[in-house]
């Protein structure tokens, strides 16, 4: 048998270069007493810490590169940054003890005083110094925003090298890493692009369009009434007629009543086909101003109609800065998104939105059909296994900014009251008066158009312990399908979800 441990009578390598020790067969397991670790030249050992960075065994790598460093002394800056990566263990920096993280900022030090193009070094130290500017709550140090840069001249070798070792979200050196490895990666962390400042303004020009009434459609002219110079006219050929019917004679002197008749009958005819012209010319100038006003409304709805924003493109705009929000509510709670893994598993955070409470919101009604409002209520549940992170506030759909107001909560399961979701009608009339009749859902919207008769609120409601969440996450039309909701809001997941919870805490008798 071949003696392994003190390095006599060890097997000479196979062609294919692979060397046959007491090593188990499985991949990436080795003999526990690692006794190849002492005997070994130092290029095996250099050797060695880059399999078991491939393996990702870091513990092992770590030791590896320490025997080599004992015998020669000496690291290319690549091989350094290999040392810091193994050091890291697949953990993020902010989870090793400041003195280990001096140890492995040190490594990728050294790799830069060897070479100062050294773009693996550059990239991983972002990611450090990131990750620790996050868990601070520091402002980034400016001279790291050149290390971000580098990783798009990175090799995609290191690049997926160092992203699937850690996992840190919160950098944005990390998240542009992954986003070369997995282009088409589904990540929560990835936003829509911003907007310019060319784009920001079309957007508020276009919201403001939509959130204002419409070009009214003119009225239709009252038509004047002919019928009376009409009897005016058949009144007077009566009387005409009646002259001629009488005996020829009476003749024209001044007793006979014929001259009366015939002058009677002759003004009444004149005077009625005189106001008969008249009500032709008026009727006639009503209907042509009304064609006119109606091409000028046919006009206006055609360049309202090019400047009003589409469905499609409000929900982009809301969507991106509802990301934007979800980023503010991990840092208002503490939170990582590390911290929603379970079972190696991300579990998206759930997202709440819509018509925030009156008397600031306006609701207008897309010429499309569909309901959408100039301020929007945005609430962000975070579920960890222990704990429900909840985040509250509002957002300004026509300039995309958040309102200052926010509010930050986090409750354990057992503690949860209630959670429900509920639809009340909306009742014209109490609102205009500023009524209401002591139910939750007599909200006074400010419909742009009228509102509907049929107009229904529906409401997620979270109550816990001397707090109470509620959001109106729908106005709708009972009588159609025209609606507020947002396609990407949630409550109804959210609610299944955090019964599900509260019904698993409750079972398992867990007390956190």
């Amino acid at each position: 048998m071949t003696d392994s441990v003190n390095g006599h009578g060890r097997d000479k390598p196979s062609e294919d270069g692979t060397r046959v020790t007491n090593e188990a067969p499985v991949f990436g397991q080795i003999n526990a007493d690692e006794a190849h670790f002492y005997g070994e030249a130092p290029v095996d050992h250099l050797d060695l810490a880059h399999q078991y960075l491939r393996r990702r065994q870091w513990a092992l790598a770590v030791r590896s590169f320490e025997e080599y460093l004992k015998r020669v002394h000496a690291l290319t800056a690549e091989d350094w940054v290999g040392f810091a990566l193994a050091s890291l263990g697949g953990k993020r920096p902010r989870a090793h003890t400041p003195e280990d993280l001096f140890a492995i900022e040190s490594c990728l030090t050294t790799a830069q005083e060897i070479d100062v193009d050294c773009a693996p070094a550059a990239a991983l130290l972002a990611i450090v110094n990131e990750d620790l500017d996050h868990v601070y709550n520091r402002v980034p140090d400016p001279s790291s925003e050149g290390f971000t840069s580098v990783s798009d001249g990175l090799d995609l070798n290191w690049a997926e090298r160092i992203a699937t070792a850690i996992s840190v979200r919160e950098s944005r050196t990390w998240r542009a890493l992954d986003a070369r490895v997995n282009p088409d990666g589904d990540s929560p962390t990835q936003l829509l692009s911003t907007l310019t400042e060319e784009e920001r303004l079309d957007r508020e020009k276009r919201m403001k369009i939509l959130l204002n009434p419409a070009p009214k459609e003119p009225a239709k002219p009252e038509i004047v009434n002919g019928v009376p110079s009409g009897l005016l006219i058949v009144g007077g050929a009566c009387v005409l007629l009646l002259a001629l019917s009488l005996p020829r004679g009476l003749g024209w002197v001044w007793y006979s009543p014929l001259p009366y008749l015939v002058f009677a009958g002759a003004v009444m005819m004149i005077v009625g086909g005189l106001r008969r012209t008249g009500v032709w010319h008026e009727n006639r100038h009503r209907r042509l101003g009304y064609e006119f006003a109606c091409a000028q409304h046919r006009e206006q709805m055609a360049r309202y109609r090019v400047d009003l924003p589409s469905q499609v493109q409000v929900e982009t705009w809301i969507e991106r800065d509802v990301q934007t929000i979800m980023a503010r509510a991990l840092d208002r709670l503490g939170m990582v998104l590390d911290d929603l893994n379970e079972r190696g598993r991300l579990i998206r955070p759930l997202i709440i939105v819509g018509p925030a409470d009156p008397p600031r919101t306006k609701i207008a009604l897309h010429p499309d059909g569909g309901y959408f409002a100039s301020h929007y209520s945005v609430f962000v549940l975070y579920m960890t296994d222990r704990k429900l992170g909840a985040y509250r506030t509002s957002l300004n759909a026509t300039t995309g900014q958040r309102e200052p107001d926010e509010q930050t909560s986090e409750y354990r399961y057992q503690d949860i009251v209630s959670v429900s979701v509920r639809t009340n009608r909306l009742d014209p009339a109490s609102d205009k008066k500023g009524e209401s009749s002591g139910q939750e859902a007599d909200l006074a919207y400010d419909f742009v158009a009228e509102q509907p008769k049929s107009a229904l609120a529906e409401r997620f409601t979270l109550v816990v312990p001397g707090d109470r969440f509620t959001v109106t996450t729908m106005v709708k039309n009972e009588k159609d399908e025209q609606r507020s909701e947002i396609r990407f809001s949630q409550p109804d997941e959210a609610l299944a979800a955090i019964r599900r919870r509260i019904l698993e805490t409750s079972m398992s008798g867990r007390k956190v």
